[in-house]
């Protein structure tokens, strides 16, 4: 039996977010030659994942699924891995649509009132940097 094209795409946009998960936390811990290869692979993903959210408020609608919970880390972890490496993966002037559903996610009451003070995770991420970049190389 044939999957439902909504499962189809839903696992395509799955297959897409966590390897630009990977991609991302590689670009972001590493330098050089091989951080600007990592970026734009990175910039790849993420101009499908924003081709694939169309008009869409969440990747399922208008309430946050699956898939939005799952490319949490676009719309919050990367934001403070950028600034703390400085580099800059995802940024709103090439990725509008994708932006607007960050904003839109960090905004929805269960996701606000739920998730880790920006400050920490800034902290922590800035207290161990040095040991995050040598491990990813």
């Amino acid at each position: 039996m044939a999957e439902p094209c909504c499962i189809r795409t839903c696992k395509g946009s799955f297959n897409q977010e966590y390897r630009c998960l990977l991609v991302s936390w590689k670009a972001a811990w590493s330098d050089g030659e091989e951080r600007e290869k990592l970026k734009e692979e990175v910039r790849d993903h993420l101009r499908t994942l924003n081709l694939q959210l169309k008009d869409k408020k969440f990747f399922g609608g208008d309430s946050v699924g699956f898939l939005d919970i799952s490319a949490n880390y676009m719309a919050y972890w990367i934001i403070i891995i950028q600034e703390v490496t400085g580099v800059d993966l995802f940024v709103e002037d090439k990725f509008p649509t994708m932006w607007k559903l960050a904003e839109e996610f960090r905004c929805y009451p269960l996701i606000k009132d739920n998730r880790p003070e920006e400050e920490r995770l800034f902290a922590l991420f800035k207290a161990h940097s040095k040991s995050l970049m040598n491990a990813s190389k």
